[in-house]
């Protein structure tokens, strides 16, 4: 088993390598993803992590005049709910600054949909601006998201 800082300097890799199965495989569940990701030598956390965020990422670089939160609940294993900030998470900060020269490079527009359409907050939007469609992007606000790692999902059924 990796230790703690080999997990850490591998993480951008990962995080690449996830990107590109991602591309090649959009059409699967977060499961089959999570599975394929864990089958190409992704670590379980580093693959719950970027399964998580990435979409997350993604949106909010595609759409930076929404007014997104700055935090996020997540259930714990006692099923507590803890609120906690985009910015203190490790995977999120490295999976936005890798990202971020991404888009910063003429980015594929089919790519950015692939990845930002897996977020529950593109699908959340999606249908907002269906039903409104006068509103403007920066009119909207988000509310905190809530997720439940996969390795905590198995403990709280």
């Amino acid at each position: 088993m990796e230790n703690t800082g080999t997990l850490i300097q591998k993480f951008p890799d990962k995080i690449n390598k996830a990107i590109h199965l991602l591309i090649d495989n959009d059409n699967l569940a977060d499961d089959e993803l999570f599975n394929l990701y864990i089958a190409n030598g992704i670590d379980q956390q580093s693959a719950d992590d970027i399964l998580i965020f990435l979409p997350v990422v993604f949106i909010r670089h595609m759409l930076p005049k929404v007014k997104w939160p700055e935090t996020y609940n997540e259930l714990a294993k006692n099923n507590q709910i803890i609120q906690k900030k985009y910015s203190d998470s490790f995977a999120y900060n490295i999976i936005y600054k890798i990202t971020e020269k991404y888009f910063n490079d003429r980015p594929n527009p089919e790519v950015i949909l692939k990845i930002a359409g897996r977020s529950a907050e593109f699908n959340a939007l999606n249908s907002l601006l269906t039903k409104e469609p006068h509103l403007k992007i920066e009119d909207v606000t988000f509310t905190e998201a809530s997720i439940i790692r996969r390795s905590d999902l198995k403990q709280t059924l």
